[in-house]
């Protein structure tokens, strides 16, 4: 009960919101406490498990002994609980922030900005199933996604200089829900952030005729070998022309255009 004392005093609760409550009787938490005084008696664990970093999540698999006999057995499912953190992982976590050599130069800072505003458009890039669904088809969605990061579309059927993109950030005019017939026939990234994950999806078109790539600073050879998997398309028109990270690397995983 001592230990518990000092170790409040000497951590307040002000500074650590997160430090867990000890009981009066004993030194185990109180949340420890409860998951052990509910949990199965038979459970080898006591209800509480955890690796160094975390708690596992377990569950009971049934099997059949060869004498006939029903058991059950406790095993690990590769996950974790949704329980709270563990007290030493916490102290871990708060010592690994306060210990962090930190860069407070101002090309430091600028150059954590710079990694989080990258990790943004890497977000807004990413094309889920969800997203999918959502439009009615994977060239409504990848048209949505290019006029977002500033590009412009155009559809088989379409226009001939017809292009769809965004106005002074107003919304494309484009369709909400798609139909069948509405397919992607030209892409311009110029002058996008386009990166990797913005041309994940690409090779799963099957219109697609003109793809412009011209000035995407952070497009890397990497990005390029996606656009060598566009099989799929009758890809007629390629621009690459003015992407600085493109090597003689990068270029030779087009081999593979038709």
């Amino acid at each position: 009960m001592h230990q518990s004392i000092k170790l409040i005093r000497l951590f307040p609760r002000a500074l650590f919101p997160g430090l867990r409550s000890f009981s009066l009787k004993s030194d185990v938490p109180v949340s420890v406490q409860s998951s052990l005084k509910n949990s199965d008696p038979n459970d080898i664990f006591d209800g509480y498990t955890r690796s160094r970093y975390i708690k596992r999540k377990f569950v009971d698999v049934s099997y059949t002994e060869e004498d006939g006999s029903l058991r059950v057995r406790r095993v690990a499912t590769g996950l974790i609980d949704n329980s709270n953190e563990w007290l030493g992982d916490q102290m871990t976590r708060v010592q690994m922030k306060i210990t962090h050599d930190y860069d407070l130069t101002l090309a430091g800072f600028a150059e954590r900005s710079r990694k989080r505003l990258l990790a943004r458009h890497k977000l807004r890039q990413l094309i889920s199933d969800e997203m999918v669904q959502k439009r009615g088809s994977l060239d409504l969605a990848i048209a949505h996604m290019v006029c977002a990061l500033g590009g412009r579309v155009q559809f088989v059927g379409g226009p001939p200089n017809h292009w769809h993109q965004c106005y002074n950030k107003s919304p494309p005019d484009l369709p909400l829900s798609s139909s069948s017939e509405l397919k992607l026939e030209a892409i311009d990234f110029s002058g996008t952030a386009v990166m990797y994950e913005g041309l994940l999806r690409l090779p799963e078109l099957t219109h697609l005729r003109m793809l412009r790539l011209r000035r995407c600073l952070h497009l890397n050879d990497h990005g390029l070998s996606l656009v060598g998997q566009i099989t799929l398309s009758p890809l007629e028109y390629l621009d690459i022309s003015e992407c600085p990270k493109i090597t003689a690397n990068g270029i030779t995983t087009l081999t593979e255009l038709k």
